[in-house]
This record gives C-alpha cells, sequence and structure tokens, in this order.
C-alpha cells in the first residue's frame, strides 16, 4: 500500500519506498519540447519545483542497471512521445 509523504524531495527515494506523489513526468516532455535556452520554474511554496528537479536529475543521469530499472518505464514513456513528435 502506498503511504503518502509530505516534504519528500528526492524522487528516487520516492519511487524506491512506493510512496504516493503526483506523477509530473509530463514536465520534461513539455519542457524538452519548448527548446528554451533557459527555464524559469516559478511556482508557491510546497509545489514540487526541488522534486521536479530531482525527477530532472535522475532521468538524466540513468548509468547503472539499477537506474534503468528504477527508470525504464519512465524514460520509454517520454521518449516514445518525443520520437513521435519529431
Amino acid at each position: 500500500m502506498n503511504s503518502v509523504s509530505i516534504g519528500i524531495q528526492d524522487y528516487a527515494w520516492l519511487r524506491e519506498n512506493d510512496i504516493f506523489y503526483i506523477d509530473k513526468t509530463g514536465f520534461i516532455r513539455d519542457w524538452w519540447e519548448t527548446k528554451y535556452t533557459a527555464t524559469l520554474i516559478v511556482r508557491p511554496r510546497r509545489f514540487g519545483k526541488t522534486l521536479n528537479m530531482s525527477m530532472l536529475y535522475y532521468f538524466f543521469q540513468i548509468n547503472t542497471k539499477e537506474d534503468m530499472m528504477l527508470y525504464y518505464i519512465m524514460k520509454m514513456i517520454i521518449l516514445n512521445v518525443l520520437i513521435k513528435k519529431v
């Protein structure tokens, strides 16, 4: 059963411990498609800015087999969407 935790800012920890969170992986696709050279992310306090940055970090840092298994589905979904758009 998923538990709810407030204040966790590490995307990997949330995934590995089966913690309930709002999936914002679509943000990566939206951000990638804009092709901006700089992005300013402005949101209210406690709105997931740090968690989004953690998600981006892990998305681009997939190096080990364990990382690949943990993020494979997320990356494939996003890359599939990106490939279809190209």
